[in-house]
């Protein structure tokens, strides 16, 4: 007579479970950090920035991870926390853990994590949801088409959403072009880092961002994680999404190079207008990538400081070496707007003759930090083939034509290193 109850029991036990099992999934809820982001419009993304990606819908608003934890591996919608006037997020989990950063491409952009040591994409496929983050994936250009992002999985256009607030999914648009109904009504939003509340022992100090370095007290320590934009002896300028400053050390490092990542700690000071955390330490990190934000001479402005730019079609009307004393020459430069500015101290190799080989008259495209010299802003360079003739850049293929390519066909391509094995460099 006592079967039937504890039958009834028994299901009534399993039904719970499976109501449990069916129960979205979040993550970082045991989050030891949070971090901040500040609300941005898409066309103020800049390939320099590391923002956030969001979907808002009836007051909820879910962050895209970098990372994926759903069962076939899609990022989980990981909800957050915007200011009531809706300047700002508050996340639960550090800027590797929704840092993205955009990448572009033909007929649209990436999104590339900024944790990972090789770089990895959202992507789309045909199967179980469609939304991934791999490293060297397919089917990774976007675009930003009616408040949604919208790729293609190879075969479909689908865009992407959350489902259900518990995970980001792709779908094909329904028939009027719109969104499907699994993913209809959201509303996009896009937030530049802002900062970090990190977890630290008690050899582990507080991670700052630049900008914080900055606007802090004079003889302040702090530590920034940057990307190295500036190699000059003791001074190495860094910058990471927020500005620029020069790490100074007592003693030249002699394994820091252009592009790297660190993180460094010093004291807070100023050097004829140079902003630095002086008396620096470093170590070696990873996750940032070295990109040279397009600008011009009058576009320039204090802000800009220690990081780093790119400038095209400037003519050479001066090589100052002081009649050969300087091992490195002064070169002055000017745009089509007359506006002329100097790289201090640059790097530049000789012609066959003996003599500098950049000359007056010259019209060059460079890459370089930006300095400055009291109130006078200047250029600095770590490398002779950061100054180039004008328009002579080789055409940049993707990996991916170079795969396609013919046997001895010659391809130039930029990637990030994954491997370093003697004469074999893996990107």
């Amino acid at each position: 007579m006592k079967t039937p109850v504890r039958r009834k029991a028994l299901s009534v036990l399993l039904a719970a479970v499976m109501i449990v099992s069916l129960l979205p999934v979040q993550i970082f809820a045991a989050a030891t950090s949070e971090s901040t982001w500040t609300a941005a419009s898409w066309s103020e993304i800049t390939e320099n920035d590391v923002f956030a990606v969001t979907m808002s819908k009836d007051g909820v608003t879910w962050a895209l991870p970098t990372e994926g934890g759903g069962g076939s591996g899609q990022p989980l919608a990981v909800t957050g926390t915007v200011s009531t006037d809706g300047g700002t997020l508050t996340l639960p989990g550090a800027q590797a853990d929704f840092g993205w950063r955009k990448q572009t491409a033909e007929n649209g952009f990436s999104l590339c994590t900024t944790a990972a040591t090789a770089v990895e994409k959202l992507y789309l496929t045909n199967a179980n949801n469609g939304v991934r983050i791999g490293v060297n994936a397919d089917n990774a250009v976007l675009t930003l088409t009616g408040g949604y992002l919208r790729g293609s999985d190879g075969a479909n256009i689908r865009d992407i959403g959350v489902y259900n607030g518990q995970d980001w999914r792709c779908y094909k648009p329904a028939n009027d072009g719109g969104p499907q109904s699994n993913i209809a009504g959201q509303t996009i939003g896009f937030w530049k880092y802002s900062g970090s509340t990190e977890p630290s022992g008690p050899d582990e100090p507080t991670i700052s961002t630049i900008a914080e370095a900055l606007a802090g007290a004079e003889n302040a320590e702090f530590t920034v994680k940057g990307v190295v934009t500036l190699v000059d002896g003791k001074n190495i300028y860094v910058q990471d999404a927020t500005g620029g400053i020069c790490l100074y050390f007592n003693t030249a490092p002699a394994d820091v190079s252009l592009g790297d990542t660190v993180i460094g700690t010093g004291r807070r000071a100023t050097y004829r207008g140079l902003p630095e955390l002086s008396g620096a330490t470093y170590e070696a990190s990873t996750g940032l990538t070295l990109s040279a934000a397009a600008t011009t001479i009058g576009a320039l402005t204090a802000a800009d400081v220690c990081t780093y730019v790119s400038l095209s079609g400037l003519e050479v009307t001066e090589v100052y070496d002081n009649n050969g004393a300087y091992t490195s020459p002064n070169i002055t430069l000017k745009d089509e707007n007359d506006a002329s500015i100097q790289i201090y101290k640059a790097v530049v190799g000789r012609d066959a003759d003996g003599g500098w080989a950049v000359k007056v008259g010259d019209v060059v495209d460079v890459k370089a930090a930006v300095g400055i010299n009291n109130s006078t802003l200047q250029l600095r360079n770590t490398a002779a083939d950061e100054i180039t003739p004008h328009g002579d850049e080789p055409a940049i293929s993707t990996i991916a034509e170079a795969l396609a390519g013919a046997e001895n066909e010659q391809f130039t391509v930029k990637g990030v290193v994954t491997l370093v094995d003697g004469k074999n460099i893996y990107v």
